[in-house]
């Protein structure tokens, strides 16, 4: 980089990033060699960070994970708060919830050169809401109806929606066939049973 001292042993300060071939020339009295060696410079990574989207899912929904893009990166290390890590020099990933909670995520880039830096954030995971129809059951054409509803109290903010189009807490069955009723909760997290009602007569 121009700086051209004359010690045996000197210590040099770079001030600026980039490749540098640093050369030695030692002589004596009658002989004269040369040396070189390549020096790459690396400068620290200032506000890396990274882009982590949505903030709030359901459980079983993906998050996606962009962080920059940096020709001094070794690797990258996430931490999805939920006991699962994931080391890789992909830029891009995602990640699928399987439990509820505010899990801290952590990225941790390792650089060639330069000390790593970590980066957090949150993602809320909301629940699931929980239907049970109970088992399959059976029916007789022409004889009492059967009545279908959720076997876990119904929640403040819940909607329900059967698969006959109704709305209410509770459906009557005159037929055999597949009844579905999906819960829907306040954030817009939805969890469905199915039961069969047959007909059976006897």
């Amino acid at each position: 980089d121009g700086d051209s001292p004359l010690s045996a042993t000197p210590v040099h300060l770079y001030a600026t990033p980039g490749n540098f071939i640093a050369m030695l020339t030692g002589k004596n009295a009658t002989c004269t060699d040369t040396a070189y060696k390549n020096i790459i410079v690396d400068a620290p990574a200032n506000g890396y960070g990274f882009a982590l989207s949505p903030h709030e899912i359901c459980m079983g929904e993906s998050v996606r994970l962009e962080s920059a893009d940096d020709s001094t990166l070794s690797y990258l290390r996430y931490n999805w708060g939920d006991q699962n890590t994931l080391v890789t020099e992909d830029k891009i990933v995602q990640h699928a919830y399987d439990q509820a909670g505010v899990m801290p995520v952590s990225l941790t880039a390792v650089f060639r050169v330069c000390p790593e830096q970590q980066y957090t954030d949150t993602v809320k995971v909301h629940a699931l809401p929980v239907v049970y129809l109970g088992p399959d059951t059976s029916i007789c054409l022409h004889g009492a109806p059967v009545v279908l509803t959720s076997r876990v109290p119904r929640q403040p903010g819940e909607q329900y929606r059967w698969s006959n189009g109704a709305e209410t807490g509770t459906i009557e069955v005159r037929h055999e066939g597949s009844y579905k009723l999906t819960v829907i909760n306040e954030h817009d997290c939805a969890n469905s049973d199915v039961v069969e009602v047959n007909k059976d007569c006897y």
